[in-house]
């Protein structure tokens, strides 16, 4: 699921959040959310996003309380995403559903946009840093989510690792031509495959970032 941005307010906050979260984590759930998303363009380039993405009904509460603005924010509610249609121009929303059971509760949305800078507003709202560019033909779209502020310590990984475990995040990107360039993903074709590991990320303690041409 895409719905991706680890966008804490600072790294000291961050850890103190964690600190409450990561001794309940590890008494109720083995692992917290599991995103999947597919972007794919149009020949006229429109795009379309669907991103499907559960969160643990146990962990539900952490993500609303206690870590709050700091974890990965993609919308939530209908009423989140219906709120950047609003004030984004050319989105719109063709499908939303959420449910819940005993174990997660899931989100499932589909995206319509106009042009890839319609898409790039959308995800500087919702991931970090994102800009299309077209330059002689040859197009661009680099999405950079920000770090946590440094390398993160062995305190705070060991913190990461009882919250997530091996949760993925990823992204399948198809074009209507031959991917160009896209160094982070697999390419095959005209699709590329951008996957991370929410711990992977936090280790590296340099932003994330994602670039696709074609």
């Amino acid at each position: 699921m895409l719905s991706s941005t680890f966008r804490p307010r600072t790294a000291t906050a961050f850890r103190s959040r964690l600190a409450i979260a990561a001794v309940t984590a590890a008494l109720l759930f083995p692992a917290c959310i599991d995103m999947d998303a597919t972007l794919a363009v149009a020949p006229d380039s429109s795009v379309k996003l669907h991103a499907a993405y559960s969160i643990s009904t146990l962990a539900f509460p952490l993500f609303e309380g206690s870590m709050a603005g700091v974890a990965f924010t993609p919308p939530l509610s209908r009423k989140d995403v219906d709120g950047y249609a609003a004030r984004i121009a050319g989105m719109k929303v063709s499908a939303y559903s959420e449910s819940s059971d005993a174990i997660v509760h899931t989100y499932d949305y589909s995206l319509e946009f106009a042009n890839p800078d319609s898409l790039c507003s959308f995800l500087r709202e919702t991931v970090g840093n994102a800009a299309f560019t077209n330059e002689n033909g040859r197009k661009k779209i680099a999405i950079e989510i920000p770090s946590l502020g440094g390398k993160a310590d062995q305190e705070l990984i060991s913190r990461m690792e009882v919250l997530f475990g091996e949760d993925v995040v990823r992204l399948v990107a198809t074009l209507p031509v031959a991917v160009q360039s896209a160094p982070a993903a697999k390419v095959e074709g005209r699709t590329a495959t951008f996957q991370m590991t929410i711990l992977d990320y936090v280790r590296s303690g340099k932003n994330l970032s994602w670039v696709l041409s074609w």
